[in-house]
């Protein structure tokens, strides 16, 4: 006579994978998203930060909404900005400890972005994310941001470094060395500024 418990666990064991799949298939995809977004970042000592607001900018949702996950889950206060221009309004009318923005965006670029940002408030704490920093030569001297972060696989863990460090700094922001009046060349490897018009 055969055995038919094995064959009804195996059934049973199948039924509910699928259901469980199911069920991660139907979450938001904010809450998809932060299960993806964690696997990436090493666990973090978590400490307690009291009222810290990071203004987040980017034109991209989904990069909005995963890193605004990641800074919430430590404990951070975040404000999204879909652009420059809302994002400096907002900026504006509240205080932010820390903005992340990035570069890449329609009408006003994330360097135009600080460059307004430093206007309101020249001791402002700035990351800029790029994925083309190395291509587009972006320094801390020639967009006027505090930290420059590549968005890479490794991005999660840099931004957390920065953003901590930015906390953690105290005294005024040293001006950049190389502003941005002037055309900017990169020539092998470094910005020097075109004099010859």
């Amino acid at each position: 006579m055969k055995n038919t418990s094995n064959p009804d666990r195996f059934v049973k064991n199948e039924m509910r994978r699928f259901s469980k799949m199911m069920r991660v298939q139907s979450q938001s995809v904010d809450r998809w998203l932060r299960l993806c977004y964690a696997r990436l970042v090493p666990v973090m000592k978590t400490t307690p930060v009291a009222n810290v607001r990071i203004l987040l900018v980017d034109d991209n949702r989904d990069g909005l909404v995963v890193r605004r996950s990641l800074l919430e889950e430590l404990g951070y206060c975040v404000e999204i900005s879909g652009n420059g221009e809302d994002a400096l309004r907002l900026f504006e009318a509240a205080r932010f400890d820390v903005v992340v923005t990035d570069y890449k965006m329609p009408r006003m670029n994330g360097a135009e972005l600080i460059e307004q940002i430093r206007k309101v408030d020249p001791n402002a704490r700035v990351i800029l994310l790029s994925g083309f920093v190395d291509p587009l030569g972006l320094t801390e001297q020639n967009t006027g941001a505090d930290t420059v972060v590549e968005k890479s696989a490794r991005e999660p863990v840099h931004l957390v470094r920065a953003v901590r460090r930015l906390l953690n700094r105290t005294g005024l922001r040293k001006p950049a060395a190389i502003e941005m009046s002037g055309s900017a060349v990169r020539e092998r490897g470094t910005l020097t500024r075109n004099l010859a018009h």
